[in-house]
Parts: structure tokens; sequence; C-alpha cells
């Protein structure tokens, strides 16, 4: 997976997030806009495509893990 950023980062993504609407999601219809503490910070997400995961069941006991492994330091963020 390659990251939207400066500089460009790759990451390894592993996930036990169950299937079904799991994916890249456009940003066309769903997005952080520039008045929500996170694109005051860093700009609107509109149109950036993002990923979608699912839990392991409908239900705040099974929450799924996400893994990112990056194959060099992550530069410091803020």
């Amino acid at each position: 997976m390659t990251l939207a950023g400066q500089p460009a980062l790759t990451a390894a993504v592993s996930s036990d997030s169950r299937a079904g609407q799991v994916g890249v999601i456009s940003g066309a219809s769903t997005w952080l806009s520039e008045g929500t503490p996170v694109g005051a910070k860093y700009g609107s997400s509109r149109d950036e495509p993002y990923l979608n995961l699912r839990p392991k069941a409908d239900s705040e006991t099974a929450p799924s893990t996400t893994t990112y492994s990056f194959p060099t330091p992550t530069p410091t963020s803020g």
C-alpha cells in the first residue's frame, strides 16, 4: 500500500477485519471537511481515497485489528 503524503510512505498492511465493504473508498461522498479538527490541521479529505475496514462482528466487543508495517521509521507528525 502506498500512502499519500510528503514524503511518500509505503506500508505492508495486515488485518483481521471481516469481508464485506472492505476496500479503498474514493472519498467523493464521505470525507472530513476543513471544519473538523483533522481537516483544520491537514485540509479536507474530499476526493482522497481511504481504507474502509469492518469489525470482526457487528458488536462493540469484537473490534478488528489492523497493523501497518513500515520499512523505515515514519516521519514525525505535527
